[in-house]
């Protein structure tokens, strides 16, 4: 992955423990501006509880370049019988501000123990976003049934322009 001034492309600039996955509902964490998984997402705020889909049809944004995204699992899944599902996501925009209750499934992918999916240093997934989507997406994971949570593995979910 690149690491340059366009840091505004990447999703989470931190690793995510799926251990941190919601176990009482369970709701989704969503990546975003914000670092990392947050709870919450919004058209509005930017925090540690809440994150903003990120605007790829922004002025000095990704409006005219391709976007790659990597998904890398950083530390083994562990778990039994743990299922998840990371979906990227878009929403479209009322008055330049993100309609977050419009948010629309782009790409779901599922995660499980069952997969035995190993760390390496080489993303596990890589691929390009579609072109047609709506302007604001954000990335979120959600586990798939509260009574078999992950017990460990760590995923980082990176977002940048192809060049």
């Amino acid at each position: 992955m690149r690491s340059y001034y366009k840091q505004q492309y990447v999703f989470g600039q931190v690793p995510f423990e799926l251990k941190d996955l919601d176990t009482t509902t369970p709701s989704k964490s969503y990546f975003g501006s914000a670092e990392g998984g947050v709870a919450n997402l919004s058209a509005t705020t930017d925090d540690s509880t809440h994150t903003m889909p990120i605007d790829l049809k922004a002025e000095k944004q990704a409006h005219v370049q391709k976007i790659r995204v990597e998904i890398r699992i950083l530390e083994a899944l562990a778990g039994s019988g743990a299922s998840a599902k990371i979906r990227l996501e878009h929403c479209k925009s009322s008055s330049g501000v993100p309609v977050v209750a419009n948010v629309k499934d782009l790409i779901v992918i599922p995660i499980a123990t069952a997969d035995a999916i190993v760390p390496s240093s080489q993303p596990w997934m890589e691929f390009t976003m579609p072109s047609n989507c709506a302007e604001n997406v954000v990335a979120s994971i959600v586990l798939d049934d509260k009574t078999k949570p992950f017990t460990g593995g760590k995923i980082l979910i990176q977002m940048n322009p192809n060049i």
